[in-house]
């Protein structure tokens, strides 16, 4: 039974999610979510609660059989850890695999569940630089709209979609030919992943690498966006599709993002010009984030939960990580450079309590994208891009704020009507 069991290491919302999800399925199995503390473990042990919720009128059952650990306990006990599902955040992933490192052997499975890019770069360089100790890793995308509540074990799931995942070969296997991707990777239909994938609550399904990478493209775009905009003006995800001028702005944060994203050497080395292209459109992407906040449109973002709460964010795997690797590879990104900075001055102690008017964060996007914007970008015109009536949420006061940037910006757009439709 041991290699059938399952650990979960980060139980906030989204790892108490996998945990009830795994636990929903035809073939649960033993699972046990790691905690940082004997405390916290113990007081999960005692409660015995396992809760998702869909709705006040709606609650899902108690999920039983789940038990918890502490990391220092975990250091007195006699296993290896075959299946680790990472749901800890960006930042605090390094220090948490650490953690738990000396458990793993190159036959387990490690599932990273984290927002952003470049962290895998990260823990092959500070926890694996070994090829031949790396355990197995795939990577997972959740767009389930997954929040914490006050009641540990309990989660609640405010819009439902699904998780991607997939695996990635090991050294030795990137030499095989094409075809051979299901012969070599003997995780890709093993007893976990097969658990993840029948799960009803879950909604995971398995894809290529390349597939993966796709989604993480569009969902990297998203978090770009939605995320630092909804931390920085303390409005929920509804606003950013809105507001007129708010959308504007994304298309300015989109159109910098994806020229970053299509110098990346893993980008290039997967995709044909033709096919980024395609996967990089402004358009298209324009359309995908609209559509996320106007899905998720009551939700707080994670990055604006953090900043509320007084932790730290992952914007540097988000907005920072696109302007590190534009200085990198020689990109110019004055637009996520500034959205990172604000996010972390707010989150500095003496910033916390810095309010951010609407109309000034807006009026600096569109003047740093008038700086980069080419005549071949202003096919993607605000013209075509009513805001229908059911994307306004939030109450009265987040109206306003979102209000004073439409302000801020109409007497300007009317004066200069062709330039602004070329921004947005």
């Amino acid at each position: 039974m041991q290699h059938h069991r399952v650990y979960i290491l980060g139980p906030g919302s989204i790892g108490t999610f996998m945990a009830y999800g795994l636990n929903r399925g035809p073939d649960p199995p033993p699972t046990v979510l790691i905690f940082q503390d004997t405390a916290t473990a113990s007081k999960f042990n005692e409660r015995k609660t396992l809760k998702l919720l869909t709705s006040p009128e709606r609650p899902e059952r108690n999920v039983l059989g789940v038990v918890g650990i502490s990391v220092d306990a975990l250091y007195y006990l006699p296993l290896t850890i075959e299946n680790l599902v990472v749901c800890t955040k960006a930042h605090q992933t390094i220090n948490a695999l650490k953690s738990v490192a000396y458990r793993l052997l190159p036959t387990s499975t490690v599932l990273l569940m984290q927002n952003g890019m470049g962290l895998l770069d990260e823990i092959y360089r500070e926890i694996w630089p070994n090829p031949a100790l790396r355990p197995r890793i795939m990577i997972g995308i959740n767009t389930h709209g997954v929040t914490r509540t006050s009641t540990l074990g309990v989660v609640t799931r405010n819009g439902s979609s699904g998780l991607t995942l997939s695996s990635i070969l090991k050294d030795y296997e990137e030499q095989a030919p094409p075809g051979h991707y299901d012969l070599l990777d003997y995780t890709y239909h093993n007893k976990f992943v097969t658990r993840l994938i029948e799960s009803p609550i879950l909604g995971a399904r398995e894809v290529s690498y390349s597939d993966l990478l796709r989604t993480q493209v569009q969902k990297m775009v998203a978090n770009c966006c939605i995320n630092p905009l909804t931390a920085i003006l303390d409005v929920p995800n509804g606003h950013m599709a809105s507001s007129k001028y708010m959308r504007r702005a994304i298309v300015a944060i989109i159109r910098e993002t994806v020229k970053v994203l299509d110098v990346l050497p893993e980008i290039k080395a997967t995709f044909s010009t033709y096919e980024r292209e395609g996967m990089l459109d402004v358009a298209q992407l324009k359309e995908y984030v609209y559509s996320i906040a106007r899905q998720t449109a009551e939700n707080t973002s994670s990055m604006r939960a953090d900043i509320l709460a007084g932790r730290t964010t992952e914007i540097d795997y988000l907005n920072g990580y696109i302007a590190a690797s534009g200085r990198k590879y020689g990109v110019q990104t004055p637009i996520n450079s500034y959205l990172a900075h604000i996010v972390k001055h707010k989150t500095s102690s003496d910033g916390n309590d810095m309010i951010y008017s609407p109309g000034s964060v807006v009026q600096t996007i569109l003047s740093e994208d008038r700086e980069l914007v080419t005549p071949e970008a202003e096919a993607v015109s605000e013209d075509s891009d009513p805001a229908p009536p059911e994307a306004e949420a939030g109450s009265t006061e987040d109206s306003k704020k979102v209000a004073e940037a439409d302000d801020a910006f109409r007497e300007a757009s009317e004066a200069s009507e062709v330039e602004d439709r070329s921004v947005a």
